[in-house]
């Protein structure tokens, strides 16, 4: 290895030692994340049963999933990541999991804007009437958050979540100045956040 690699890999270490530092700063926590998942009791692997109200039959590895979610929501992490491979069925198990509680509301799923009127398609599908569903998305959307939050679930995207996020924090020019619009989305206190195609989160400096 030359002088000049050497020196580069020298630089991106502390690029990483740096990038390291300041996440434990932001988040303690994930200090000894690792070591504290490796020690932690395994959840045993059972089939929860299919919850009332939802139309499709559930495969067994499908209520393997959903028995994994509910008690990952009542772990101190409140949540985890469903990693399937694509085609297994992981929007079914997650509207599964809101099926054991339907009355607990509202839910908010963010994904990408081809996925959002899937998530609509399925939802009315497979619970029929039981859910409430509004697609927050498009110009005639509500600015109404106590409107908004009588809805079972919010269907949203990323850009738009982040768009309004922005009009409310930063503003955006108007020709009497700057103007600061606040978000309906982030006045909720939501039950549960779901993050379809989660890798579209990015970390802003």
């Amino acid at each position: 290895m030359d002088s000049e690699a050497i020196v580069l890999q020298s630089a991106n270490e502390t690029q990483a030692d740096r990038d390291r530092s300041n996440l434990y700063m932001v988040h303690p926590e994930l200090e000894n994340i690792f070591n504290n998942l490796d020690n932690r009791p395994r959840i045993t692997v059972e089939e929860d049963p299919q919850p009332p109200g939802l139309s499709l039959s559930l495969l067994p590895f499908q209520k393997e999933g959903l028995h994994w979610l509910r008690l990952q929501e009542q772990s101190d992490f409140r949540g985890g990541i469903l990693a399937d491979e694509m085609g297994m069925g992981k929007t079914i198990q997650t509207l599964s999991l809101i099926m054991m509680d339907p009355k607990a509301k509202p839910n908010l799923v963010v994904a990408p804007t081809v996925a959002i009127m899937q998530w609509k398609s399925e939802i009315e599908k497979y619970t029929g009437t039981a859910l409430s569903v509004y697609v927050f998305h498009g110009s005639s959307k509500t600015t109404d958050h106590k409107e908004l939050a009588k809805h079972n679930v919010i269907l949203t995207t990323y850009n738009l979540l982040e768009s309004v996020f922005r009009k409310q924090e930063s503003g955006f020019k108007r020709k009497a100045g700057l103007y600061k619009e606040k978000s309906a989305l982030h006045k909720i206190s939501y039950h549960r956040v779901i993050l379809d195609e989660a890798h579209n989160i990015k970390v802003c400096d």
